[in-house]
């Protein structure tokens, strides 16, 4: 095939890389062999300066053709995860770290030396309490950036400084706690300055295909835990939802919905995305 150029989601073009592409598709634990079936189905439809949602259009396209059904899901989870809404994919990570063994608690208000802070998630395990900050872009293709590194360490400073009674006025009761470390969690890549500062200061990173075992994909696969919106449901109807405690594919399968929840959701819908959920819960990971 002859030189491809494409054009990424900023209107940078480069030439397209087969074998990082056939990576990216490993990672959905997508098999070599439909991997090779995919590329033969694809190559005809590409075309030079061919933006990469098409290609990612066709992916989808193709592997639903070859009947990869587990591929098929997997290489949507970032598209998943980034519809969820701010609360709900807060909620999400909770989730995510209890599964990881983690005791965690959402939305804390926690008493600093200067003001309080809101903490999206607490999370303690071996011993070790973390300040976990989750910070969710519908735009999963930009970068997460310096300034949000800097101010989680400023932020967690301010906490671990805390000394004696709280001289400042709050609208809420706050906790008083101490944080061995602070842990930042997004849906997105990271900037090269922001990895650069959160390894001076020793602050966990985890994203979107970085962080090796703590990357976000993995964290999500290897316990078998999915956002709602995998497996059917738009950013609306996910964020009607998460009043009454369902986010993920292990809700839909462990709870029972009320009356409430049908009234934004159909009985029809919830159940054939509960069998959806129970074909996921099978198949992945497998």
């Amino acid at each position: 095939m002859h030189r491809l150029r494409i054009i990424k989601s900023d209107g940078n073009k480069e030439d397209f890389d087969w074998q990082k592409f056939h990576h990216s598709l490993l990672k959905s634990q997508i098999k070599p062999t439909t991997i090779d079936q995919l590329r033969q189905l694809m190559e005809p439809h590409l075309y030079n300066e061919i933006p990469t949602k098409e290609i990612y259009v066709l992916t989808k396209e193709f592997l639903h053709r070859l009947g990869e059904k587990k591929g098929f899901y997997l290489y949507q989870l970032r598209e998943a995860i980034a519809n969820l809404d701010s609360i709900a994919f807060e909620k999400y990570i909770a989730q995510l770290l209890t599964e990881w063994k983690y005791t965690t608690l959402w939305n804390i208000l926690v008493g600093g030396r200067c003001i309080e802070h809101q903490v999206d998630v607490v999370a303690k395990k071996g011993g070790k309490q973390l300040m976990v900050e989750c910070k969710h872009h519908h735009n999963y293709h930009r970068d997460s950036g310096l300034g949000k590194i800097m101010e989680l360490y400023a932020r967690l400073q301010d906490v671990n400084q805390l000394e004696g009674p709280i001289t400042y006025s709050t609208e809420e009761p706050v906790e008083r706690m101490h944080f061995d470390q602070a842990w930042l969690i997004t849906n997105t890549k990271l900037s090269y300055h922001a990895i650069q500062y959160a390894d001076c200061k020793n602050i966990i990173l985890t994203g979107w295909r970085f962080g090796h075992f703590l990357s976000l994909e993995h964290l999500s696969q290897d316990v078998n835990l999915y956002p709602l919106t995998l497996i059917g449901l738009s950013t609306q109807e996910s964020a009607e939802l998460v009043p009454f405690n369902f986010v993920t594919t292990k809700d839909i399968l462990e709870k029972k919905p009320s009356g409430e929840v049908y009234q934004f959701i159909p009985p029809e819908k919830f159940n054939q995305m509960k069998k959806l959920a129970i074909f996921l819960s099978r198949q992945l990971n497998n």
